[in-house]
């Protein structure tokens, strides 16, 4: 019953140019499967109303515009991803600055206090050396808690 329907159908549609007045051209004689899809379609291109090709083309100006937007949307992704990463770089230099500055800071304070030191052990030695020079003892610090002491005298006069 349905292939007889649709064979009612199909026959229609070809009728429907002719009805018409028009001279519909014949395809190349091809297998009954192919004769029968393309009669169908031309009856659905009749069938087909304005609201319904109208709609078609929206669908297809959306789904245009859907492929535009996820090509941008991915486009925006790969930038905010390189944003992020150079962000997170410049956080990561600005922590290394930071805590340069604070060694920075702590090796000044040390070398104020080596310097220091240092003075305090040059004038050390310099008022060694001028007790040395007014008694004549010389002091040579050895290893550990070992001091020698060399005493030298002054030739007496005869």
């Amino acid at each position: 019953l349905h292939a007889l329907q649709l064979s009612h159908i199909v026959m229609t549609a070809d009728a429907a140019p002719a009805a018409r007045g028009e001279e519909q051209p014949r395809p190349p004689a091809a297998s009954g499967e192919e004769q029968l899809r393309r009669k169908y379609e031309k009856l659905r291109d009749l069938r087909e109303t304005q609201p319904e090709r109208e709609a078609k083309r929206a669908r297809a100006a959306l789904q245009e515009v859907e492929s535009n937007a996820s090509k941008y949307v991915e486009a925006l992704k790969r930038e905010a991803e390189t944003h992020k990463r150079a962000s997170i770089d410049l956080s990561h230099g600005v922590e290394l600055a930071e805590s340069l500055q604070a060694e920075n800071v702590r090796l000044r304070a040390q070398l104020e206090a080596l310097s220091a030191e240092a003075s305090g052990a040059r004038s050390a030695a310099r008022r060694l050396a001028l007790y040395e020079a007014l008694t004549g003892i010389k002091l040579d610090l050895g290893v550990g808690t070992i001091v020698s002491c060399t005493c030298t005298g002054i030739p007496a006069e005869g």
